[in-house]
């Protein structure tokens, strides 16, 4: 999981969070409240949609807890739909992001280390 995640707020501009996207080169950006509770996902498929601020087009996240399994991502993660999964904490704010190459590196140090 990565914790120093690149986020931006609803209230936004599409332009920022396109910069944000290119300029960090990440998928998708988890978007928050003044509270830092997740409250939606946006990455350049919804920018391709005509709005002018990020709450106008964000999507619905796929979201998880950190105290739950890792392998509980892989259904999320291999869907063809979704690139990351919010990680949150009790409240729903955000906690850090699980990207599917953030998985595969999970999963090939566990084949790694069962060999040994």
């Amino acid at each position: 999981m990565s914790r120093d995640v690149v986020h931006i707020e609803a209230a936004a501009r599409t332009e920022t969070a396109l910069a944000l996207l290119l300029d960090h080169d990440v998928r998708t950006l988890p978007v928050i409240d003044g509270s830092r509770r997740v409250v939606g996902i946006i990455g350049l498929r919804e920018l391709a949609r005509p709005g002018r601020d990020v709450g106008a087009l964000m999507s619905v996240p796929t979201i998880t807890q950190a105290h739950l399994p890792a392998a509980a991502l892989i259904a999320p993660l291999t869907d063809g739909r979704n690139h990351a999964v919010v990680v949150v904490d009790d409240e729903g704010r955000l906690a850090g992001i699980v990207t599917q190459t953030d998985l595969l590196a999970a999963v090939a140090s566990r084949a790694g280390n069962s060999r040994s």
